[in-house]
């Protein structure tokens, strides 16, 4: 005779408290500062990380699905969103001091990049490999993946996704420099 046991499987989502998601996050995001200098264009201004990207991705998608053109300011929001966190105010202050350069070379590399993207591996990597072609401080180095699938994102946003350390962390990766390796942003993909 065997003996059967049966193991009752449980959803470990269905009590989650979805309705208070956006609000524990912000909470979490104490580095935000909604005064930032690199937010000042925007209107409405952000309250909180979530409402920048929301904000964010709306921007992108009128400036570039209309225009085929991201402003400097846009920009700016993007790598102050992604950078923020990491408390790295001389890399965004770099930047601020490099505007002219980015608005000529900006526009450049936008118009290399298609008006829509599929969920294409291989076109998805070499849309990140076109960064390095052009002087774009924060999207031009070899190991500026994060920053690249982060610009991506929110102009494809529901085609790629961001990688980067704490994603991969997420997923069981924890190699060192794994995020700023094409290979396991193809793996990831």
């Amino acid at each position: 005779a065997f003996l059967v046991e049966v193991i009752a499987i449980i959803d470990p989502l269905a009590s989650f408290n979805w309705s208070s998601l956006l609000q524990r996050y912000d909470q979490l995001c104490r580095r935000f500062q909604p005064e930032s200098s690199h937010l000042a264009v925007l209107n409405p201004h952000p309250k909180t990380d979530a409402e920048l990207y929301l904000q964010l991705v709306k921007r992108v998608s009128a400036e570039f699905h209309e225009k085929k053109l991201i402003s400097v300011d846009t920009y700016e929001g993007i790598l102050y969103w992604k950078l923020y966190s990491q408390l790295n105010p001389p890399a965004l202050s770099f930047y601020a001091n490099n505007r002219n350069r980015l608005m000529s070379e900006l526009p450049k590399m936008l118009n290399q990049f298609p008006n829509e993207l599929n969920r294409d591996v291989e076109k998805i990597i070499t849309l990140v490999q076109k960064f390095n072609r052009f002087n774009i401080w924060g999207s031009c180095a070899k190991t500026a993946i994060p920053v690249c699938t982060t610009l991506l994102h929110f102009l494809y946003p529901e085609v790629v996704p961001i990688l980067d350390k704490m994603v991969l962390r997420a997923v069981g990766i924890d190699a060192p420099n794994a995020n700023q390796d094409i290979n396991i942003l193809r793996r990831y993909l």
